[in-house]
């Protein structure tokens, strides 16, 4: 592995919270290796840093914590793609100790009650996107809580908050409708985005997450996704899973049923460009996925082109 950099390359003054490139005094090298393997090939990355330039709070966030195994049960096995985080409430932490010092940022964060929901976080978080039902596309956030109550109460105030003033109701309801599958309460907007008809924003809490997808349908596919049906099932997320070390951070994408999802289009938009030369190089690459994680004083990354 060759290194880059070395110690004291940055002369900025003292850490402060409130200013984020003074995280740069902690870099101490980067590391960079390429190989192939009978799978595919794989890239490792290693940022060398020294500890005491951050807090403790952005040194948890650059990857400390276990591997996100539970929100992935629940993300559906269809999804083209995941961002998964095993230490997303060490992120968010660090993230509002910096937005608190700005006075109208720490005010509308009260005024949510995000404070009393971050207390609660379980850890785990992840954005999926998958086929969409109304449109080419759809996704969904997922956030892990250990008090579903509190994480109900706040996304019924983040409903409140960013709902166009026409659609609100009385004061502290929700402008949104409900309907209940399978025992959950799914809250979702009565009309499409203004633009974007293919996007009715739904919430719900259900097995520990709290939800917000980009419609109903994603919401239910996902409560479906945790009974079974998720992408820890999917044939290609296990192979590639299987070329890599857990990390309390993942990215997967699923670039074969992006291909045939998309690749019509692209034929009609591009044309014989895409079939002679874009197309044939993208069939043997199955699937791309990268890990993270802390390991001593280096957070270390994988990424791994699945190629069959």
């Amino acid at each position: 592995m060759s290194t880059f950099g070395t110690g004291g390359a940055f002369n900025l003054s003292q850490p402060q919270v409130s200013n984020p490139f003074a995280q740069l005094q902690a870099f101490q090298g980067l590391g960079m290796s390429l190989s192939a393997q009978p799978a595919g090939l794989e890239i490792d990355f290693a940022v060398d840093l020294d500890p005491n330039q951050l807090t403790p709070e952005q040194w948890a966030a650059l990857g400390q914590g276990g591997p996100p195994t539970k929100v992935l049960e629940s993300v559906p096995r269809r999804a083209f793609g995941v961002l998964a985080i095993g230490n997303f409430k060490d992120a968010v932490q660090g993230a509002l100790g910096q937005a608190r010092q700005n006075p109208l940022v720490g005010g509308f964060i009260q005024k949510l009650g995000l404070n009393e929901v971050v207390k609660s976080l379980s850890g785990d978080a992840a954005l999926e996107v998958s086929p969409g039902s109304l449109g080419p596309v759809s996704g969904a956030l997922l956030v892990g809580t250990k008090d579903p109550a509190a994480m109900a109460q706040f996304l019924d105030n983040l409903a409140i908050e960013l709902a166009p003033p026409a659609l609100r109701g009385p004061p502290a309801t929700p402008p949104f409708d409900s309907e209940d599958y399978k025992g959950v309460t799914i809250h979702f907007r009565t009309e499409p985005v203004p633009g974007q008809p293919d996007v009715v924003p739904a919430y719900a809490v259900a097995n520990g997450f709290g939800i917000v997808a980009s419609s109903p349908d994603e919401v239910k596919a996902i409560i479906d996704a945790q009974e079974g049906s998720n992408i820890a099932g999917s044939q290609a997320f296990r192979d590639a899973r299987d070329q890599i070390p857990e990390g309390s951070q993942l990215l997967f994408v699923d670039t074969q049923a992006l291909l045939q999802k998309f690749g019509p289009q692209l034929e009609q938009s591009i044309g014989g460009t895409f079939t002679s030369l874009v197309e044939p190089n993208l069939r043997p690459v199955k699937a791309l996925i990268v890990t993270s994680g802390q390991h001593g004083d280096a957070v270390v990354s994988r990424l791994f082109l699945l190629i069959r």
